[in-house]
């Protein structure tokens, strides 16, 4: 394709040139009156074909081995900074100087405190009177004892009461020093202190007593039950911690109705006891 463009170009020029070469001749020149116009260039032919590749040229020759260079030796570095060494052994003691002047006298120290010293002559004692004599010494006593006060009663038959009757008991299997009477069946204090109480009552058949515990006729507390069925059997108490004096006195009592009845027989089935705690 490039060669076509470039005949084509080749065959314009030479188109130019001719005519003016044409147009410079004198106008008698029979050329000029007998040539025809100029005609249109040709097409240009086809490009040749290209040309084969050309060959790889050969290796050049191995070139001669250099001379050995020379060593030559580089300048002394810096010093580096290098790691402390261990001490070395402690060296030999040097000789004694000489004994240097006295110096400037201070107080000393304290010296240790002397012996104690004799003790003087006593003295005349002023006149007194004469001392009496003093009394052999007693023998030991016997150790003493706190003071006791208990007892338990127990009734062994039926009782039947009205409001404010005693409760009544027929035995005691404890009574210390009779503090507990079974004529009047109230306990009289004779030792002061706390003392515990406890009482308990049967029932049988129908009834529903009140039985009251009273500390010189005051009421402390109540017990109650009730039966409502024939051959029934019932049982309640109380207790109660009282501080008495000489001459107090604990009993029972029948309370609220009259008519009540308690059971007893010889099971021992209703009680009252009582025993001091810590005399006063």
């Amino acid at each position: 394709m490039l060669l076509s463009v470039a005949f084509l170009a080749i065959a314009i020029i030479s188109s130019l040139g001719s005519t003016q070469s044409q147009q410079s001749q004198p106008e008698n020149n029979c050329n000029t009156c007998c040539q025809g116009p100029v005609g249109i260039p040709g097409i240009p032919g086809t490009a040749g074909q290209h040309g084969l590749p050309g060959r790889d040229g050969r290796d050049g020759m191995k070139g001669d081995k250099g001379e050995i260079g020379m060593n030559v030796k580089g300048d002394k570095g810096d010093d580096g900074l290098g790691q402390v060494g261990l001490p070395g052994p402690q060296g030999l003691s040097g000789e004694k100087g000489d004994k240097g002047l006295q110096g400037v006298g201070l107080p000393g120290k304290t010296g240790p405190r002397g012996p104690v010293g004799p003790v003087g002559i006593k003295g005349m004692a002023g006149q007194a009177g004469s001392a009496g004599t003093i009394g052999q010494k007693g023998q030991k006593g016997e150790c003493g004892q706190g003071r006791k006060s208990a007892f338990a009663a127990v009734r062994t038959t039926d009782q039947t009461g009205n409001v404010n009757d005693v409760v009544t008991f027929q035995e005691t299997s404890v009574n210390i020093d009779g503090h507990f009477s079974l004529q009047s069946n109230k306990f009289t204090c004779q030792v002061p202190g706390i003392y515990v109480f406890m009482y308990s009552v049967t029932v049988w058949q129908p009834t529903d007593p009140f039985i009251a515990l009273v500390k010189n006729n005051n009421l402390v507390v109540t017990a109650h039950t009730r039966i409502s069925a024939s051959n029934d059997v019932d049982q309640t108490g109380n207790s109660a911690i009282l501080n008495l004096e000489t001459g107090d006195q604990v009993w029972l009592k029948f309370d609220v109705h009259s008519g009540r009845k308690l059971h007893g027989n010889s099971q021992r089935y209703s009680s009252f006891s009582g025993f001091l705690l810590y005399e006063m």
